[in-house]
C-alpha cells in the first residue's frame, strides 16, 4: 500500500504507527521521557526566540513594542504552561491542548504585531510567523497525533489569521500576491507535518526492530538451554548423563570447598544385570533400568543429582550430605530398588537389586572429585565381594592435600 493511500485513511496513521497495537505501551514507557524531552527543548527554543524579538520589535517598529510586548508575554505564559505539561506527566489531552494553543498563540501574536507595522515591514510578519509554524513541524519532537493536530491547528490559524491580517492591516498593498503568500505558506506548514511523522517512524521502526532482535535472542538462548538439556540427558532413562557427571561434580566440589561443606557421592550398580540382559533380552533390559532410574531419582531430594554413569551404572550426587545421611540415602535408594520387585531369574531373592558404595567427604581441593570417585567405586567392589544388594560407607572420610600427595608418591617413587 503506498503512502498516499495511507494518508487517505489519516484518522488510523497506520502507516507511521507501524507497531502492534500490544506494543504502543511499551513503547512509550521506552521512549515518552526523550519524546517530551525534545518537544520541552523545541519549546525552550521558540520561547528563546520569541524573548530575543522583543529587541526587533522594539528598534523596528517602535509604536507597536507596547502591544508587542503584551501579546508575547500571553504567548509565554501559554508556551511555559506547555513545558509545564510535559514535565509533569499529564494526560495526553491536556498536554497536547497546551501545545497546541502555545504554538497557535505564537503565529497569532507575530501577526498581530505585523499588522500594526507601517511600511513594507508588515509582510515581513507574514512569513516570520509561517516560519515559526514551520520550526515547530520541523524541531519539535511530536507524538503522531499530537503532530498531525498541532500542524493542522498551525495551519487553520495561520491561513484564516493570515488572510484577515491582509485585509485589515495592509490596506493600501497588493492584496493578491499577499493571498498567494498566505496560501503557500499555508501548504507549507500543513505539508512539513509529514517530518515529525517521519521521524517517529523511524523511531518506531527502530523500536520494532529491537523488539524483534530481543524475541529472537529470547527464543536462541531458550534453544540454546533445550539443546543443553538434551546434551546432558541420557537418551535411556531420561537422567543426568555422565557428561553432566563430568562437567557437575568439579562445580560441586568448589562449592562444598568454599563454603567448608560435605559432599556426598553413591556409585550404584544394578546386580547381575548381564545375566538378565542375556536371558530376557535387550529391550527388557533397557525397561528395567528406565524403571530403576525412576525410582532412584523419585527417592532423592530436590538438591540431588542422579547420572547415569555408564550401562547399568549410577551415580549420585548428595550436597551437604555427611557420612550419615549419605549411608541414609543409600540405604534408602537400595530398599526403593528392592520393593519395586522386577522379577529377576538369575538373583537369588528373584528380584532386581541394586548394590551401593557411598562416600562423604569435606572436599580439600578441587582435584577432590576424581578421588572421591575411586573411592566409592572401591567401595561398591565391597559390596559385590560381601554378596551384592548391600550399601557400603568408604572408610576414607578426607583426602590428602595436595603438596602431601605429590610428596607421598615421590616418596613411593623413590623407595
Amino acid at each position: 500500500m503506498s503512502k498516499f493511500q495511507h494518508i487517505v485513511g489519516w484518522p488510523n496513521l497506520s502507516y507511521w504507527r507501524c507497531l502492534p497495537a500490544g506494543l504502543e505501551a511499551p513503547y512509550e514507557t521506552a521512549s515518552g521521557a526523550q519524546t517530551d524531552m525534545r518537544t520541552r527543548n523545541g519549546l525552550v527554543i521558540g520561547l528563546s526566540i520569541l524573548a530575543a524579538g522583543l529587541f526587533t520589535d522594539y528598534f523596528v517598529t517602535p509604536a507597536t513594542f507596547e502591544r508587542a510586548l503584551q501579546a508575547k508575554a500571553l504567548c509565554g505564559t501559554l508556551m511555559l504552561a506547555a513545558i509545564a505539561s510535559l514535565s509533569y506527566a499529564c494526560s495526553p489531552s491536556i498536554r497536547r491542548t497546551l501545545l497546541i494553543a502555545a504554538n497557535a498563540s505564537v503565529v497569532l501574536a507575530i501577526l498581530f504585531i505585523g499588522a500594526g507595522a507601517s511600511g513594507h515591514v508588515g509582510p515581513t510578519y507574514l512569513l516570520m510567523s509561517a516560519f515559526y509554524a514551520i520550526g515547530c513541524n520541523c524541531v519539535m519532537g511530536f507524538r503522531i497525533d499530537d503532530a498531525v493536530q498541532n500542524a493542522l491547528a498551525l495551519a487553520v490559524t495561520y491561513a484564516i489569521a493570515g488572510a484577515a491580517t491582509v485585509h485589515a492591516g495592509f490596506p493600501h498593498m497588493d492584496h493578491a500576491f499577499l493571498y498567494g503568500m498566505v496560501a503557500l505558506m499555508t501548504l507549507c506548514i500543513a505539508l512539513t507535518c509529514f517530518i515529525p511523522l517521519e521521524n517517529e517512524r523511524y523511531r518506531r521502526a527502530a523500536f520494532l526492530s529491537e523488539h524483534h532482535l530481543t524475541l529472537a535472542q529470547a527464543d536462541l538462548e531458550h534453544a540454546n538451554r533445550q539443546l543443553k538439556g538434551l546434551l546432558s540427558r541420557d537418551a535411556l532413562t531420561g537422567v543426568h548423563n555422565r557428561r553432566y557427571l563430568d562437567d557437575t561434580l568439579p562445580q560441586k566440589v568448589e562449592h562444598c570447598l568454599q563454603n567448608s561443606a560435605p559432599l556426598g557421592l553413591l556409585m550404584i550398580d544394578v546386580d547381575h544385570f548381564k545375566a538378565y540382559n542375556d536371558l530376557l533380552g535387550h529391550q527388557a533390559g533397557d525397561d528395567c533400568l528406565r524403571q530403576v532410574a525412576q525410582c532412584l531419582e523419585k527417592n532423592l531430594r530436590s538438591t540431588d543429582s542422579l547420572c547415569r554413569y555408564g550401562g547399568e551404572e549410577f551415580a549420585v550426587l548428595l550436597p551437604n550430605a555427611d557420612r550419615t545421611t549419605a549411608y541414609a540415602a543409600a540405604e534408602r535408594l537400595r530398599q526403593a530398588v528392592q520393593a519395586l520387585a522386577l522379577p529377576h531369574p538369575r538373583e537369588p531373592a528373584g528380584i532386581v537389586t541394586v548394590s551401593i558404595g557411598c562416600i562423604s567427604t569435606t572436599p580439600r581441593a578441587v582435584g577432590d572429585g576424581v578421588s572421591m570417585l575411586n573411592a566409592a567405586d572401591e567401595a561398591l567392589y565391597d559390596c559385590k565381594r560381601a554378596g551384592r544388594n548391600c550399601a557400603r560407607l568408604t572408610r576414607q572420610e578426607s583426602f590428602p592435600a595436595p603438596a602431601a600427595a605429590e610428596a607421598a608418591d615421590n616418596a613411593s617413587k623413590a623407595a
